[in-house]
C-alpha cells in the first residue's frame, strides 16, 4: 500500500507501507517520523490506495533511446524527407497511439498544445508494457512491416509486481 499524508496547507508526501492487521506500517519508521514532523498536531487529510511501480528508467531509455531515436526518426526521415523531434514524435504518440485529446489554449497571447489527463511518466511498469507494445504495433502497421521495432533486451525491463 502507499500512505499518502497530505495537509490542508498544500504541503503534501508520500509514503509508502503496508496495511498489517489493521495498522498503518510505514517502510522507514525513522524517515517517516522526519517527513511528518511539520503536520504535528496540524490536521490532516490521510488517503491509501495501491502502490503500482512507475514506469522503469529502463522502460524510459527504450522509449526514448531506441524506438524514437534509433528507430523512427531515422525511417521517417529516409521515407518522409523530414527529421522530426524526439518530443514532435512523442506527442504523435499521445495522440495516435494513446489515443490522448490534444487541446488548444491560449496564455499571454500564445496559443499552446496540451495534453490533459496522461503522461508516459506517471505509467505504471504495466500501462508503460502495453504503450510500448501498442507503439511497436502502430509501426509496423502503419509501415506495412517496414519498420519493425525490436523489443527491449535488458533485463527487468519491466516489473508487473504492483509492489515490487
Amino acid at each position: 500500500m502507499l500512505l499518502a499524508i497530505s495537509c490542508f496547507m498544500a504541503n503534501e508526501i508520500y509514503l509508502k507501507g503496508k496495511i498489517v492487521n489493521g495498522k498503518i506500517i510505514p517502510d522507514s519508521a525513522e524517515m517517516s517520523s522526519e517527513f511528518l514532523a511539520p503536520f504535528h498536531d496540524r490536521e490532516v487529510v490521510i488517503t491509501i490506495g495501491y502502490y503500482y511501480r512507475k514506469r522503469t528508467e529502463a522502460q524510459n531509455r527504450w522509449y526514448w533511446g531506441v524506438a524514437i531515436t534509433k528507430y523512427i526518426i531515422p525511417f521517417l526521415l529516409e521515407n518522409e524527407g523530414v527529421e522530426y523531434t524526439r518530443e514532435e514524435i512523442h506527442a504523435y504518440h499521445l495522440t495516435k497511439v494513446a489515443k490522448v485529446e490534444c487541446k488548444f489554449k491560449e496564455i499571454s497571447g500564445n496559443h499552446i498544445m496540451v495534453f490533459e489527463n496522461v503522461s508516459t511518466r506517471n505509467m505504471t511498469t504495466k500501462q508503460f508494457k502495453q504503450f510500448a507494445a501498442e507503439v511497436q504495433e502502430h509501426w509496423r502497421s502503419k509501415t506495412n512491416g517496414e519498420l519493425i521495432i525490436p523489443d527491449p533486451n535488458q533485463t527487468n525491463f519491466i516489473n508487473d509486481d504492483i509492489f515490487g
